[in-house]
């Protein structure tokens, strides 16, 4: 089990960038199984677990992709799946998605064009400056500090590290896996991975008008 003092020890961004590694926003997903209905998933991040900066995450030894999808024209949805050795996955529950008519927005992709990511360590500096501006807000730093966020950039997806939570404490959750002993004992789930509205230039995820970090996704 991923520990916190590894997630802290370890933030990263992913940024749109040629890496060394087969790293990526978007491209093409589907679900197969029918008692998930028909509805898309959409494949935001596909990370190439052979990235040494991934190793924190202490994965199985034969994981070689660890994708994070969700069901994005589904209001409210949320999501439970283990990825399997071959980034493929299996979803856990037996929740059925349907789509609404007018959500996120009309014209919605089927897909996001696949575009490569790096994985971007923070520095120091800058993973102090972040997190004092998650605590007191960005105005009340000093002036080196907001211009290293500067530098960095609004609406950054962020793994690893002390996560920005806007909307407060996510609730404790129990494994979604019934084969996990934390199944039925609480607490065990991580927030590993958060993204904004634009995770990537050209791209919203829930129109032009939003501005919000969500997709808190967690890792046990």
């Amino acid at each position: 089990m991923l520990s916190t003092s590894d997630i802290y020890k370890n933030p990263r961004r992913l940024v749109a960038g040629d890496s060394s590694f087969d790293h990526a926003f978007g491209g093409p997903f589907s679900v197969l199984d029918k008692k998930y209905g028909n509805l898309p998933f959409h494949l935001l991040f596909d990370l190439d677990l052979r990235d040494p900066l991934l190793s924190f995450l202490s994965l199985n030894k034969d994981a070689e992709r660890l994708p994070f999808i969700f069901p994005l024209c589904s209001d409210g949805a949320d999501i439970a799946y283990e990825v399997l050795p071959n980034g493929a996955v299996k979803l856990l529950g037996k929740r059925t998605y349907r789509p609404t008519k007018k959500w996120p927005y009309q014209n919605y992709p089927t897909y996001f064009k696949r575009v490569p990511v790096n994985v971007v360590p923070y520095s120091y500096e800058e993973y102090r400056a972040a997190i004092f501006s998650y605590a007191v807000g960005p105005h009340n730093l000093r002036k080196d500090d907001q211009n290293l966020l500067r530098a960095i950039g609004r609406g950054v997806t962020q793994l690893g590290g002390v996560q920005e939570l806007p909307f407060g404490e996510p609730q404790r959750l129990y494994c979604p896996n019934p084969g996990c002993y934390w199944h039925e004992n609480c607490c065990s789930m991580r927030p590993l991975a958060s993204m904004w509205n634009s995770p990537m230039p050209g791209v919203n995820l829930w129109g032009d008008d939003v501005d919000v970090n969500d997709r808190l996704f967690y890792l046990q």
